[in-house]
């Protein structure tokens, strides 16, 4: 409790001051220290924090929870809080059994990271842990020279290296923490403006990491040494703070205030993300999460002579091989990426009655510009045709041959298989985005997008977010979830259900496309108001993997059960559908666990009713034209034979699937009676007790 009063006496003399909210976030110290009194200790002091009742102090990462939380400081900026000491504490700790947290597994809270900076359309948006995630002080493994020699030669080398490699608990490379700590950071990476604001070192330090900024402010009461290098911003050892200041304009700078005596002196000020719209300069990023200039009506109106209504252009003609590269990594799809095709040129004036651009989106591979129609207040996002998968490579190995082999491996992809895929789904009633190729104009209405999304070959969906307070919403929808999130909802209450005949359908659809890639992140679920709860429709997302082509050595190996669990070369027979399958196995066992037998052999024969051979032929012919004779006869001929085994394949994944079963259930009192019966089989009852 001495450290709770410390804390009083800090909070009591500053928070009459402030002119906003004290935000409280735990660290080790605040956990007694990673000790196994942990849990305790934080729980102690957030009850000590309530009993004080300061008006303007919150804590908001309660019982210990990891978070994240999302804490509003105004319209244009909001908060995401992380308890990292969950993370690094080795002790008890809330856990998913325990049902105290919402989220309480390591790789849960990096999903919903990820989530909340990907779904957050506009304004600023600052990451706030206790422990840094990039960080070039004691801490992150950096040390000055004379601690590799003294006190003791030879043992302070050890000790330091032990510090620099292993790590004790403060050390951010111990293994606790280093993988969360990692993830974070490639997590963070593939998105833009972002600033990860952390203590625990005792020093100041600024570092631009690509588009995005990390700032360790924890030296107010001590300190100690940070390196300076390339990317350093702002760096000293002397005890002070950083103040970030967010502009209307989306100027973003930082103030560096020194402690002299009894006062805080300013010193340095840093531009962290420039005025997007004042003439940025090319030398410092530009704040692409705060977009005022969108809402002035200056943009250019091109003509239409000035902008043509199509264009013909190749997906990537840098995809062509030689004999040898193609006896060795295949020749896949390599025809439909480098044959030219003529596709219309995106009008974003009268498209959904016109767009305006709002910000890029996230994601490994795919580069996406999202838009939203003012008309309506639905969104929509352009996604590039190309790829870049080695973004989900670790950055030392971005650029070495390994991620030209992984980048030439795009070509497994059909680059317009979804347009085919998007016909079929709607004649099996399944709620999906309906997927249009353009080309992206050399438009002024861009603004700062122009540069990297003008010219662009890529596909326009509808894009399944919240809906709005007023107005349409996609499919009709109250309410639109995530998956991570819908799991949340349906432990919450079992009165909440899923249209677990759409989803099951759903899956031997992506038997007989061959899409192996939908695991948990691509599926959205469309809520609809029903007496008692919420009736959840599935919205399968994201068609890279359909018709997936493994053919040449190379992919051929890394196609075998041994090498990687997920994938399948699409042909007329399948011979891994468990590698087909595997990506939503989990996913499959939660959702799809009421289903039996005849559901999945119904869903089955659902959909050779509905697709006919013409269907197959019209689906194909949403493809542009000039591909067909190379690949697309080809794919509409696989399709008609796949199809004639669809219900084979589907009660074969069925089998595989009931070999365990997953009876959920709900945070509600329940009962659950488990009896073998004489034939061998098994009945699960569940009872509501309250």
């Amino acid at each position: 409790m001495a450290a709770a009063q410390k804390l009083d006496v800090f909070l009591t003399n500053i928070s009459p001051l402030s002119h906003g909210n004290i935000v409280l976030i735990p660290g080790d110290r605040d956990w007694d220290d990673g000790t196994p009194r942990g849990l305790a200790s934080i729980e102690l002091l957030e009850a000590y924090i309530d009993k004080r009742d300061y008006p303007n102090v919150y804590f908001p990462l309660r019982k210990g929870c990891p978070g994240p939380e999302i804490y509003s400081v105004s319209d244009d900026l909001n908060l995401m809080l992380l308890n990292t000491q969950w993370v690094n504490h080795r002790y008890q700790k809330p856990i998913s059994e325990s049902g105290v947290c919402q989220l309480s597994t390591e790789e849960s809270i990096l999903e919903e990271i990820e989530t909340i900076v990907d779904d957050q359309l506009t304004g600023n948006l600052m990451l706030v842990g206790h422990h840094p995630v990039y960080s070039n002080g004691k801490y992150g493994g950096q040390f000055p020279w004379h601690e590799w020699i003294f006190p003791i030669p030879g043992i302070s080398h050890l000790i330091t290296s032990f510090k620099q490699n292993v790590g004790s608990k403060y050390e951010t490379v111990n293994e606790q923490y280093i993988h969360f700590r990692d993830q974070l950071r490639g997590i963070l990476s593939d998105h833009f403006s972002l600033i990860y604001a952390s203590g625990h070192e005792k020093n100041i330090e600024i570092i631009r990491d690509y588009e995005n900024v990390y700032i360790n402010s924890g030296s107010v009461s001590g300190n100690g040494y940070v390196r300076k290098r390339k990317e350093t911003i702002e760096a000293t050892d002397e005890n002070g703070l950083v103040v970030v200041t967010y502009y209307p304009s989306g100027l973003v700078q930082s103030t560096t205030y020194l402690h002299k005596e009894t006062t805080f002196e300013p010193q340095d000020v840093k531009t962290l993300f420039q005025a997007p719209c004042i003439m940025p300069q090319p030398t410092i990023p530009v704040n692409h999460r705060l977009l005022p200039c969108t809402d002035l009506p200056s943009y250019q109106n091109f003509g239409v002579l000035d902008r043509p209504n199509s264009i013909t252009m190749a997906a990537n003609p840098n995809y062509a091989a030689n004999n040898r590269k193609v006896r060795w990594l295949g020749q896949h799809y390599r025809n439909s990426w480098t044959q030219p095709v003529n596709i219309p040129v995106l009008d974003l004036d009268s498209f959904q009655n016109g767009i305006d651009p709002l910000e890029v989106g996230g994601g490994r591979q795919t580069q996406s510009l999202k838009f939203i129609a003012p008309e309506t207040g639905l969104e929509y996002v352009f996604r590039s045709v190309d790829k870049d998968p080695s973004k989900a490579l670790d950055r030392d190995l971005r650029s070495t041959i390994i991620s030209l082999l992984i980048q030439d491996q795009t070509t497994t992809q059909q680059p317009y298989g979804a347009l085919a895929a998007s016909y079929l789904l709607d004649r099996i009633d399944i709620l999906h985005a309906r997927p249009q190729l353009f080309a992206m104009p050399n438009d002024a209405k861009l603004g700062i997008f122009g540069a990297d999304f003008g010219g662009m070959m890529g596909l326009m969906e509808d894009r399944p977010v919240d809906p709005k307070s007023k107005g349409p919403a996609f499919a009709d929808a109250d309410d639109i979830k995530r998956s991570l999130n819908l799991f949340r909802r349906m432990f919450r209450d079992r009165d909440n259900k899923i249209a677990v005949d759409e989803f099951v359908r759903a899956r031997v659809f992506d038997i007989l496309v061959g899409d192996w890639g939908k695991h948990e992140d691509n599926w959205k679920w469309a809520g609809y108001k029903t007496e008692k709860g919420y009736l959840y429709r599935p919205i399968p997302r994201d068609r890279d993997h359909v018709f997936s082509m493994w053919d040449g050595i190379l992919p051929w190996l890394a196609d075998r059960e041994w090498a990687k669990p997920s994938g399948e070369h699409f042909d007329y027979k399948i011979n891994g559908l468990r590698s087909l399958m595997w990506q939503a196995r989990h996913l499959d066992r939660f959702v799809a666990s009421e289903a039996d037998r005849e559901d999945w052999k119904e869903a089955a024969q659902f959909i050779q009713r509905s697709i006919s051979d013409a269907t197959i032929d019209s689906a194909v012919a949403q493809m542009p034209g000039e591909i067909y004779n190379s690949d697309g006869k080809v794919i509409a001929e696989k399709l008609k034979v796949r199809i004639d085994d669809l219900e084979q394949y589907a009660l074969q994944y069925y089998q595989m699937l009931a070999k365990e079963v997953d009876v959920v259930g709900s945070n509600k009192h329940e009962r659950f009676e488990v009896l073998r019966l004489e034939n061998g089989s098994v009945s699960v009852k569940m009872f509501d007790l309250f």
